[in-house]
């Protein structure tokens, strides 16, 4: 896509993303240019970046790789971003799934306890196995 010459990046022809992690963009460029599968530890931030940009087929990647590739520690943190995503349902439950079923092994985890904390709607769901 052409960038039109109204924008700062038209002149400087640089685009610059402040928001994100540098291991997210190198990331997300490696997968433009080169179709290249995302690492687990970036297929987060990975997401986030991709979301933000409306890149659909790099969302449902980096959920296949977050799904593939969860933990209790993981898991926690995911689900409240997977939460805010509409279309991260398929991650939000295998998230909550994969709590419910390991509950005895991270309950009294710093991660599960911020989780019921920050979002005991989601914290509720796991408990309850919904």
């Amino acid at each position: 896509a052409r960038v039109s010459q109204e924008f700062k990046e038209s002149l400087t022809h640089t685009v610059e993303i402040e928001d994100s992690p540098i291991e997210a963009v190198d990331a997300l460029l490696a997968y433009m240019y080169g179709d290249t599968e995302p690492e687990s530890s970036a297929a987060l931030k990975l997401l986030l970046l991709a979301d933000k940009y409306q890149i659909q087929t790099l969302v449902k990647l980096c959920q296949s790789v977050l799904v593939k590739n969860l933990s209790s520690t993981s898991a926690c943190t995911i689900l409240p971003h997977a939460d805010m995503i509409p279309y991260c349902g398929r991650l939000r439950d295998a998230c909550v799934e994969f709590l419910s079923r390991h509950l005895q092994h991270h309950c009294d985890s710093k991660e599960f306890k911020q989780l019921m904390e920050n979002r005991p709607n989601l914290a509720s769901k796991i408990v309850l196995g919904v």
